[in-house]
């Protein structure tokens, strides 16, 4: 799976739910406005319950209902006068790339957080600065590698 940085910051073995909460809660603290995080990965591979963690996290509420939004394309979770609000995409659904308009990327752009899963689906308006998480199964066990050229990533990672 090719990846918009080949600065690799790390790989992580998801060996339960615990561990992918443990790795959004290292992430959402640093999340401001402005941020991208990209999901890559097949079907099945943790990325809508790693978006959920982390954004139960981001606003300190395990029980914030976040929903998957493979039907919807968009589920935005507002911020208050301290948080950013997230914008949480999926993408899956797309046929033509130009839909990300009419499903409020732009918006997101303005200002949010923006949670992207699938993004190879928005072709050559897939953001070239992102934090990249990218999913698979080794072996039967869920991994998870991350790449990032921000010096701000570089320095949560390292």
């Amino acid at each position: 799976m090719t990846t918009i940085s080949n600065a690799f910051l790390t790989k992580v073995q998801l060996d339960s739910l615990e561990t992918t909460a443990h790795l959004a809660k290292k992430i959402a603290p640093v999340l401001e406005a402005g941020d991208i995080l990209l999901l890559r990965g097949t079907l099945g591979v943790g990325k809508t319950t790693f978006a959920r963690d982390l954004i139960q996290a981001y606003f300190k509420d395990d029980d914030l209902l976040v929903q998957s939004p493979t039907f919807t394309l968009c589920q935005v979770y507002d911020g208050s006068l301290s948080k950013s609000s997230i914008w949480h995409f999926d993408f899956y659904r797309l046929v033509h790339s130009e839909e990300i308009f009419e499903v409020g990327y732009e918006e997101a752009q303005a200002g949010g957080i923006i949670v992207i899963e699938w993004p190879e689906k928005m072709g050559g308006y897939c953001p070239t600065t992102a934090l990249e998480l990218v999913f698979s199964l080794e072996r039967e066990k869920r991994m998870v590698q991350l790449y990032s050229d921000l010096d701000k990533w570089q320095k949560v990672f390292t």
